[in-house]
């Protein structure tokens, strides 16, 4: 996989934590660990060209491509192969960065996904 990232989560997590019974806004009671994560990821497809896309699991969303039940993209280009995933908190950051990425064109696209880890 790719470069993994993580956006913000510290006052929403103590926030949340108090409206749950946390005694201290400040000092959450929940792990952070437990919150869901949100990916965005580059799939590379059987005819080499790259699919952009988001999921909260990676693994699945690979096989559902695989199935032929990912997206219409994918369907007629497998197998696909996730080459490149970020990671974020939020469900808003993810469909932030995967519009940003589907306005690249395919060498930006190669670039992000030959990025050191």
């Amino acid at each position: 996989m790719g470069l993994y990232r993580s956006g913000q989560t510290g006052q929403a997590v103590n926030l949340l934590a108090f409206a749950f019974g946390g005694s201290n806004p400040s000092g959450p009671t929940i792990s952070k660990n437990k919150m869901k994560k949100y990916y965005v990821y580059l799939a590379r497809c059987n005819d080499n060209t790259i699919y952009t896309g988001y999921t909260v699991d990676l693994k699945n969303r690979e096989a559902m491509h695989n199935k032929g039940e990912g997206a219409k993209y994918t369907k007629h280009r497998r197998p696909v192969k996730i080459v490149y995933s970020e990671e974020f908190d939020t469900i808003t950051e993810a469909l932030q960065r995967e519009a940003e990425i589907k306005k690249l064109n395919r060498a930006a696209k190669e670039r992000i996904i030959n990025l050191p880890s």
